[in-house]
């Protein structure tokens, strides 16, 4: 003769099967793959390389293009008789950089979106979609700007004036931190889309924290070390 479990019993065993899908699925999604945080990090910190020389390429171009003598070094656009530059020239000039940093990530994220069914059926991303995440989060800077902006509000009280967003700002009577503001609520946007959105779960510790590491890591090897020696 069958014994009838009780329906305490029947609560405690579904309990008990669904706590184990529940740890299994955590396990799942928050696993550390170290090859990969090897990988992503030499990513980022060679895009942080790229980043930055693409958008001093901004303001060399379009210097150039109005005839001023110009180059870049490791961090920086140098341009001939700057003193002598009109002032619209200067603002167009200043703003090269930052459209080209916010229009190459906007290219990324337009193919990410256009392609989005290649990444939302995936557990593991190839190599081309990394690269073109990688495109979309050089949207990554105007946060960063900003962030080194509020440290330093936190600590003198003001916002730094002489990044291209205050420079912008200033040559439209706006307040100095106003665009970059703007472009940092912009930026916030298209990069929680790309991580929380398009970055798999399985892999998206990893991602993250490939991200502070190979970011920092980059910023400070070419703007404190070897940019000085290869682009002094």
């Amino acid at each position: 003769m069958p014994i009838e479990r009780s329906p305490l019993a029947s609560v405690i065993s579904h309990a008990s099967k669904t706590l184990a899908v529940s740890e299994s699925t955590l396990s799942y999604t928050m696993r550390f793959d170290t090859r990969l945080f090897i990988y992503l990090s030499s990513a980022f910190a060679i895009f942080v390389v790229i980043g930055t020389l693409s958008h001093e390429f901004g303001h060399y171009l379009v210097a150039e293009s109005f005839g001023y003598n110009a180059s870049i070094s490791f961090g920086s656009t140098h341009i001939q008789d700057y003193d002598k530059v009109p002032p619209l020239h200067k603002f167009w000039i200043t703003l090269g950089g930052p459209m080209q940093t916010m229009l190459t990530g906007s290219i990324g994220l337009f193919w990410i979106l256009r392609y989005h069914k290649s990444f939302s059926v995936k557990q593991r991303l190839t190599l081309g979609n990394w690269a073109i995440i990688f495109m979309a989060l050089f949207w990554l800077r105007q946060l960063s700007n900003f962030a080194f902006g509020m440290i330093r509000f936190l600590k003198k009280g003001e916002f730094p004036q002489k990044n291209d967003e205050s420079r912008l700002s200033s040559f439209l009577g706006l307040p100095g931190e106003t665009l970059l503001i703007i472009s940092a609520a912009c930026a916030a946007i298209v990069v929680w889309v790309v991580v929380f959105r398009f970055v798999p779960k399985s892999q998206r510790p990893t991602f993250i924290a490939s991200g502070i590491v190979g970011g920092f890591s980059g910023m400070y090897l070419w703007l404190h070390c070897l940019g000085k020696i290869i682009m002094p």
